[in-house]
């Protein structure tokens, strides 16, 4: 099949940059085919309003592909108003597509883009142009797929993500150029591209308004900050293999990997015990690393790409819905995730639901606050000094080990074990122990005036102190293993 071409090709961050080659963003996406980066569809609603969701997309033939539900939102917009726009984040080039949905039905197509799925760890089969799950007692399947006729391409080189970061339609309001795309859309029953949040961005007073907003909703600035807080998250990789690495490995010895095992690794961040676990399943295996945030999942298939992994997937997915064919997984690992989760029982029903019978979770959390005493030390000084109300940590709302049984439990999972792991958690510097809090107190001292900013850093330096010796800083911590397992047929 020929390579597809663009119409246009131009630059949209207005400072006179050359305009970048297609050819060069093609060469990208076949290098990155094999972590498959979340791509952004944008739609618009049959009342005007805009509809943003995160999509699965396969790099086949110089075209993009992705499946979708008939009865989910984006769906059901595309066939009132076929036009639409997908912008994706590789790495070294952002791009942004527009263009119209069409179907496409052959046979020979649908099965080269259901290969390259199974490449990547979903196994659909193809049967009078539908696409059924790998599952097939589940009787669910994906119908013809949609097509993406291109317009124009506009690349954006790194450091002028503004342009592209608002939300797509007042890009097109702005007659944005784009790249050629292809979209597989449109099944009946299921969807199988990563579900989140529905990104409805109510606009309020114009085009002004709704050009200051990123295509998730979230407001630019924040969308940046992001952003900067995974990658420097990133950054701390080899810290917390060093405080968290044994706890690790207990999780992945609980969930019992194998060689070919199919791993399901919720709330993954920056994908650490991803990683660990794709070494342990191997070349035949696959883990699909999911996260709420798509910020850390970028930077975990970056640096899964770095180690030569290409067995991991990720997606922006909410645990709370997880849009994933039942009984597909053989494990399912979550290294300290599930306590942030709102409706803990509904994740953990999901979790079982896409388990295969048998199959394994193993989570880890917190312990009680007591048993980690550095985890929070800077808090209350930091409310103090900024005269808030000291937060409450959802970190350890699974810190008591039978509250943590009765939950998974309650979800409906058999043989469940909780036990908890003693870990010596120890520091170089004070200045690494700040990087392992985060960004509270850097945000404290930008909010205060020099003079309180340095008391209150004493105060937080003061706290450390007793933890302090030769070998930096050194305190006890706890967390929790639970193991569990889905009902054998």
């Amino acid at each position: 099949m020929a390579k597809k071409e663009p119409v246009d090709e131009r630059n949209l961050d207005g400072s006179g940059a050359p305009t970048i080659p297609w050819a060069r963003a093609r060469e990208r996406f076949e290098e990155d085919a094999g972590i498959s980066p979340t791509h952004w569809l944008a739609t618009v609603r049959p009342d005007g309003r805009p509809h943003v969701m995160p999509v699965w997309t396969i790099w086949v033939d110089g075209a993009f592909y992705f499946v979708s539900g008939a009865t989910t939102r984006k769906a059901k917009n595309l066939a009132h108003n076929a036009h639409c726009v997908i912008t994706v984040a590789s790495s070294g080039l952002d791009l942004v597509v527009e263009g119209e949905a069409t179907k496409v039905g052959d046979e020979a197509r649908l099965q080269q883009i259901a290969d390259a799925y199974a490449a990547q760890g979903w196994h659909p089969t193809v049967r009078n142009g539908v696409f059924y799950a790998a599952d097939a007692s589940t009787k669910r399947r994906s119908s013809p797929i949609r097509g993406l006729r291109s317009h124009s391409c506009d690349g954006l080189r790194p450091g002028y993500g503004r342009a592209l970061r608002r939300n797509p339609l007042a890009l097109l309001a702005r007659n944005a150029q784009i790249s050629p795309v292809r979209q597989v859309c449109d099944s009946r029953g299921w969807t199988c591209d990563a579900p989140s949040v529905d990104g409805v961005i109510e606009t309020g007073k114009g085009e002004e308004t709704m050009a200051e907003i990123e295509y998730t909703g979230v407001p630019q600035r924040a969308r940046l900050q992001a952003a900067a807080e995974a990658a420097a998250w990133g950054r701390l990789t080899e810290l917390r293999q060093h405080l968290y690495g044994a706890a690790t490995k207990r999780m992945l010895e609980a969930a019992n990997l194998q060689p070919g095992d199919q791993v399901l690794d919720i709330a993954a961040g920056t994908g650490d015990q991803s990683r660990l676990a794709a070494q342990l399943v191997g070349p035949q295996g696959s883990v699909l690393a999911t996260d709420i945030s798509q910020e850390m999942l970028v930077v975990a298939a970056q640096l899964a790409k770095q180690e030569g992994l290409s067995t991991i997937t990720t997606r922006a997915m909410n645990a709370e819905q997880l849009d994933l064919p039942e009984s597909s997984y053989d494990a399912v690992i979550s290294r300290f995730g599930l306590m942030l989760i709102s409706d803990r029982h509904q994740a953990l029903t999901e979790i079982r639901r896409v388990l295969k019978p048998g199959g394994r979770l193993a989570a880890l959390v917190w312990s009680k606050p007591e048993r980690n005493p550095l985890f929070t030390l800077e808090e209350p000084i930091v409310a103090k000094y900024l005269q808030v109300e000291e937060p409450r940590s959802d970190a350890f709302s699974l810190a008591d080990a039978a509250l943590f049984a009765s939950t998974l439990t309650e979800a409906g999972f058999q043989e469940v074990q909780v036990q908890a792991i003693a870990l010596p958690f120890r520091f170089p510097s004070f200045e690494v122990l700040t990087a392992w809090w985060g960004s509270s107190l850097k945000k404290a001292l930008a909010t205060l005036e020099p003079e309180p900013g340095r008391r209150m850093l004493a105060e937080v330096r003061q706290a450390v102190c007793p933890f302090e010796g030769p070998q930096g800083i050194v305190a006890p911590a706890e967390v929790l293993l639970g193991v569990a397992m889905k009902e054998r047929w």
